[in-house]
């Protein structure tokens, strides 16, 4: 992609956008964050407060009017707004397609009017939906098990078809499970929480078996900004799509044991729940060759990014 210097990051008050305004800022970006706050946080980017280089605007996706003002005449928008909550996401059949792909229609229909004609979007590996062998970028059919995953594969259609008729300049990162420092929901904050009030005992759902490629949001970041500078995207090739994670997995049973360990537990109880959890992977295992050919290689492997959030979100949950 061409050299920039000013980013529009919506959701960037979120877990994983507020750690790109970070690297943004960092990179002498002057940032906006669009976000409704919904599910971020202003506490994500207190630390950037009095920085005259990064604005947040609070507003939503469907509001087109401010959407536009705020994305025209920048260089690139980074797409990280989405419902995080896939449970909720059931509950509410609307919530996704609202969040996610009505949402990215109205920002692809900005981009095409706007002048700004550089996206990256962050997708999931939800949208492989149950596979058995690793999943590559090439994998199909595409056939989600949640309503969030179906939401990520329809915007990535949309996005694909936009840049192809409109030129824009995309990428794609399928995201695997992103852990790390101000991870509002998941697996560890769960397991942290539920050890803290009963340490004899923890409830899990499913078997405790249930494997997922998880990936420190500090090597999300740095294979985005990688994948950015070594992309030459064109007329003919103007939409790429990347698996970002390690080539390495972890089971349920491993990342209860690890919390066990750093809490500091001699013993305890693991009840399982056999029923899961609705819109769940069991297994899902990302073929990262396609970024590792560029040159980008993970700082650590799963097992070493779920011990690293597991001491951040401890240390974070003490500070509150």
């Amino acid at each position: 992609m061409i050299p920039m210097k000013t980013a529009v990051v919506t959701g960037g008050a979120g877990f994983i956008g507020s750690h790109l305004v970070d690297e943004l800022l960092n990179r002498n970006f002057q940032v906006w964050v669009y976000d409704d706050f919904s599910s971020g946080s202003r506490r994500n980017l207190e630390c950037h407060h009095d920085s005259p280089h990064l604005e947040l605007v609070s507003g939503s996706l469907l509001d087109e009017s401010t959407l536009h003002q705020v994305v025209q005449g920048k260089d690139v928008v980074f797409h990280c707004a989405a419902n995080s909550d896939i449970a909720k996401g059931i509950a509410d059949t609307t919530l996704d397609y609202q969040s996610g792909l009505r949402g990215t229609l109205n920002l692809l229909e900005t981009l095409r009017t706007s002048g700004t004609n550089n996206l990256v979007f962050l997708s999931s590996s939800a949208v492989y939906g149950l596979i058995d062998s690793a999943a590559s970028e090439s994998s199909g059919p595409l056939l989600p098990v949640s309503i969030f995953g179906a939401s990520k594969v329809a915007a990535e259609a949309f996005i694909g078809s936009y840049s192809r008729l409109f030129g824009l300049r995309s990428l794609i990162f399928r995201l695997g499970n992103v852990v790390g420092s101000r991870m509002g929901r998941g697996v560890i904050s769960d397991f942290l929480s539920k050890l803290s009030e009963n340490s004899s005992s923890l409830k899990i759902l499913g078997d405790g078996h249930q494997r997922k490629s998880f990936v420190h949001v500090r090597d999300v970041i740095s294979g985005i900004f990688h994948v950015m500078n070594i992309s030459h995207l064109t007329d003919d090739r103007p939409c790429d799509v990347y698996n970002l994670a390690t080539g390495t997995s972890t089971d349920v049973l491993s990342i209860a044991k690890f919390v066990q360990m750093h809490l500091h537990i001699p013993s305890m109880k693991i009840e399982s729940d056999s029923s899961g959890k609705a819109g769940d992977q069991p297994h899902i295992i990302l073929d990262v060759t396609k970024i590792r050919n560029t040159g980008w290689e993970p700082s650590m492997l799963s097992d070493e990014a779920i011990q690293l959030a597991i001491r951040q979100l401890d240390e974070e949950s003490t500070l509150k």
